[in-house]
């Protein structure tokens, strides 16, 4: 059923899997039953996706789609019936592609303004003031935004996780909603021996595809789970890094003998659900003490 699986998120047994070359968004449960299709044929309306390429539940069931063709995120209520359009400032991957549900705030991504890290994007755009110096590390300019070299997640409890690909660094970002503001921004240190994986892949990238230096993506993915950030790296034969937000042990999810051809990935509960452009696979997760 899927000609071009893009991205994909999944709430309690259900699955949803946005397919960004047929422009429909897929729902499925965890044994693999077709429950519901949204979007389909190219045509005008709400209910119409153009290019679907991120996907995220609200804790209410809701379904928020990034429609980067037709640069706009489609709310679908817990119904899945279409309750709210927002029309983004500008089409692509930087706006429609990277953005985290707030329950409080709703629609937030980066900022397209000077001296602001995020905003809310609804009826009106509204940049967040940050109550707090942004840390000097952030490799976050304007060009990046735009290009999407960055992901965000709704971790909870008021607090987003922002993972900036240039600089190679993940950030907890924590706010307050009345008036709205950022209040505090923690980085969530990464291990040595992946950063050194990543820099290894992305020079590999650059040298390989005679990239522009700086444009290469060192993260495939990212989001805020309740054990950790489940980060997908480029990095060979590394699937995910499951990173805990104090300080510990990463978890790492990897398959040396299996091509890297997984769009996008996660991992729950010891299964390890990796989607690919034509379908979606679940493997049982066996732990070992070998290293990657």
């Amino acid at each position: 059923m899927l000609e071009g699986a893009q991205a994909f998120d999944l709430i309690g047994d259900t699955l949803a899997i946005a397919d960004q070359l047929a422009g429909r968004v897929h729902l499925f449960d965890v044994a693999g039953r077709h429950l519901r299709t949204l979007g389909g044929p190219a045509g005008s309306g709400p209910d119409v996706l153009q290019a679907p390429l991120h996907i995220v539940f609200g804790r209410d069931r809701s379904l928020w789609v990034g429609d980067g063709g037709g640069g706009r995120i489609v709310r679908f209520g817990p119904d899945l019936e279409v309750a709210e359009t927002i029309q983004l400032p500008a089409r692509g991957l930087g706006f429609a592609g990277r953005f985290a549900v707030d329950p409080v705030l709703g629609v937030i991504t980066a900022s397209m303004s000077e001296g602001h890290l995020l905003t809310v994007v609804g009826e009106e755009t509204l940049d967040i003031p940050s109550q707090v110096p942004l840390p000097g590390e952030l490799g976050f300019d304007l060009l990046a935004r735009a290009m999407g070299f960055y992901f965000l997640s709704y971790r909870g409890q008021n607090e987003l996780v922002l993972a900036d690909d240039r600089s190679l660094t993940l950030w907890r970002v924590q706010l307050e909603y009345a008036p709205p503001g950022i209040v505090g921004i923690e980085e969530i240190v990464l291990p040595r021996w992946l950063l050194d994986r990543m820099e290894e892949s992305r020079e590999r990238t650059l040298e390989t595809f005679r990239h522009t230096p700086g444009h290469a993506f060192a993260f495939r993915g990212m989001r805020a789970t309740r054990d950790g950030v489940w980060l997908e790296p480029a990095a060979s034969g590394i699937r995910g890094v499951l990173v805990p937000y104090d300080a510990g042990d990463v978890t790492v999810l990897w398959r040396a003998d299996e091509p890297e051809r997984n769009r996008k990935n996660m991992l729950r509960d010891g299964v390890a659900y990796i989607l690919e452009r034509t379908g979606m696979s679940l493997y049982e997760v066996v732990p070992t003490d070998s290293p990657p």
